[in-house]
């Protein structure tokens, strides 16, 4: 899905907000400049409408927290959300089919950054003796 070697920075529980915001898991890519932030929400039920919009009311920090500080500046980055769940509500499903993607401008005072947040991909999970096995439930190939 996503190369390892270009594999910057990966953290669990990281706080990206000034009211204590986290995210479950956070994955950073970099191939000289980082160019892929991928916030994971982690869900042990289901996955819902209101988790779906959890992920793009913070997209704008996740990629402000992303990119602000990295050496070399990021003047590009894409933001590929993804949503993991026991199992996925239709109206989650639905409401995913419904995102294009976004772009987002980040002003900075030496530079501005360009985001492109991709559609969450969303993924269910089964547990079967020590297996955990995945299934994309959005985008469908």
């Amino acid at each position: 899905m996503f190369p390892l070697e270009n594999l910057e920075y990966w953290g669990n529980w990281v706080t990206y907000g000034i009211g204590g915001e986290s995210v479950d898991i956070l994955v950073l890519y970099k191939d000289k400049v980082r160019y892929k932030a991928v916030p994971i929400e982690l869900k042990r039920e289901r996955i819902d409408v209101n988790t779906i919009k959890q992920m793009y009311r913070y997209a704008y920090w996740m990629a402000q927290f992303s990119t602000a500080y990295a050496k070399p500046p990021v003047r590009s980055l894409i933001l590929q959300p993804i949503c993991i769940g026991f199992k996925a509500s239709p109206s989650a499903i639905n409401e995913v089919k419904g995102i294009r993607e976004e772009i987002l401008d980040i002003p900075y005072p030496e530079n501005s950054c360009k985001v492109v947040v991709e559609p969450p991909i969303l993924l269910t999970y089964n547990v079967s003796g020590d297996k955990i096995e995945f299934q994309v439930e959005f985008p469908k190939s």
